[in-house]
This record gives C-alpha cells, sequence and structure tokens, in this order.
C-alpha cells in the first residue's frame, strides 16, 4: 500500500542486466540506479531502459489519477540518475542491485542523492563488499529453507 513518505524499491531485469528504481509515488519522483551504464543503447536519450520508463511513468499516472493527484503533482514523473558504484564485469549486476537495496534500507531515507551516499560512494565494490551480499543471500535461502 503507498501511503506518504514510503518508497517502493523495484528491482528491473531488461535484456539480461539488472537495474533499480526506488519509487516514491507521492513526491512523483523514481531515483534510478544503474551499475552498468554503458548500457545507453537499450535506454532513451535519458540512459533510462525505455520499457522501464514506461511502465513506471504508466503506474504513476494511474496513481495521481486514483488519489485526484494529477491536479496537485506536476504531470511528469521525475526521473534522477543517482551516480552509483559501476560494476567492472558484465556480470555482477544483480548483485550490486542487492547491494544498493540493502544501502537505501540502512539508511532510512526517502531521497536519494544524486552523488548517492556519503559513505557509500565508490567506483565500484570490491570482492569483499559483492561477497557480503552473496553470504547475506546464501543464508536467507538456507534460512527459508529450514524454516519452510
Amino acid at each position: 500500500m503507498a501511503a506518504k513518505g514510503k518508497i517502493f524499491i523495484a528491482p528491473y531485469n531488461a535484456q539480461f542486466h539488472w537495474v533499480l528504481c526506488v519509487i516514491d509515488p507521492y513526491n512523483n519522483t523514481v531515483y534510478y540506479l544503474d551499475s552498468l551504464r554503458t548500457l545507453e543503447f537499450i535506454g532513451n536519450e535519458n540512459g533510462i531502459i525505455g520499457d522501464l520508463l514506461e511502465i513506471v511513468n504508466t503506474a504513476l499516472l494511474q496513481f495521481r489519477s486514483d488519489r485526484e493527484l494529477a491536479t496537485k503533482l506536476k504531470m511528469n514523473t521525475k526521473w534522477i540518475k543517482i551516480q552509483c558504484p559501476c560494476q567492472e564485469d558484465y556480470i555482477d549486476c544483480g548483485y550490486y542491485v542487492m547491494r544498493f537495496m540493502k544501502e537505501i534500507i540502512s539508511h532510512k531515507r526517502l531521497q536519494i542523492p544524486e552523488e548517492y551516499f556519503s559513505d557509500c560512494q565508490f567506483p565500484s565494490y570490491d570482492t569483499e563488499q559483492i561477497d557480503e551480499v552473496r553470504v547475506e543471500w546464501v543464508r536467507h535461502v538456507v534460512q527459508q529453507m529450514y524454516n519452510g
């Protein structure tokens, strides 16, 4: 349920590449995190993946319409590309997205600075930072296997 002061974290896979959108529906803002900025060829002129742009914009338009916010908010969704850490290979995008989600949740903020969080400004994540995500994921899966 969308409530004021809440955001949605939405990982998205396009053509074998993961990106992350953080959606603030009441402010009509989407923060876009792409760890492989060289994928401009599948995005629009802003480097945002075209079908993702259409899906999110349509959903936000419907959200505003359902809540009669269309007159209170500007009609165009504001997309903000975040200067997040970049992967150095073509296979770690999923781990980068999981790391982004972890950092966003741990910062407990509704807005993401365009230059990303000051304590997370790395050119790329090192092996230890990516392995931390892998270990947490394995722990979660194993825990679910034994609890389910």
